[in-house]
């Protein structure tokens, strides 16, 4: 295919997807505004922003973990955050962390963490925890007792996970 050829083919490929994201009132963003929460659909207009001294941090979200406490093993974490935050950041007791993101067929974000290959027991008086700090920071913690056979957290969030 000629130059010529193929600027035409990707003209009319990126025609054809910016009117059918017209037709379908999608936004089309590029990468680096996808990093930027500014560009988030549901961002709040920049007059009306909140500062970090508006938002109350002392609130706290909910948060479930499902998933066996053991060496190498996987945890997936829920948590619905607030309204327009889209992502989160997991940070955990064991010394890993992970992001989360819209999860597809749950009201919340989504996200997961490998465990290590070395977990000691939680220590007296000083349990295993994950704490989910969303975009906008609020956060909440969860408690893990023991092996998590049932998982932790809330429990709404758990019976939607389960149902997925």
């Amino acid at each position: 295919m000629s130059k010529t050829n193929t600027r035409i083919a990707t003209t009319f490929t990126g025609v054809g997807l910016a009117t059918a994201a017209a037709i379908l009132g999608v936004t089309i963003m590029t990468n680096a505004q996808v990093e930027d929460p500014a560009h988030s659909p549901q961002a709040e207009p920049s007059n009306t922003a909140k500062t970090s001294s508006d938002v109350n941090h002392s609130s706290t979200v909910k948060v479930a973990v499902d998933g066996l406490v053991k060496p190498n093993s996987e945890l997936t974490v829920y948590s619905p955050c607030h309204q327009g935050d889209l992502r989160a950041q997991i940070t955990s007791s064991f010394g890993v962390e992970g992001k989360m993101g819209p999860a597809a067929d749950l009201p919340a974000l989504v996200g997961s963490i490998t465990l290590p290959n070395q977990i000691h027991p939680a220590k007296e008086g000083k349990p295993n925890t994950i704490t989910v700090t969303c975009i906008s920071g609020e956060s909440g913690t969860v408690t893990l007792n023991g092996y998590n056979e049932h998982g932790a957290g809330d429990q709404e969030l758990l019976d939607l996970a389960a149902k997925k």
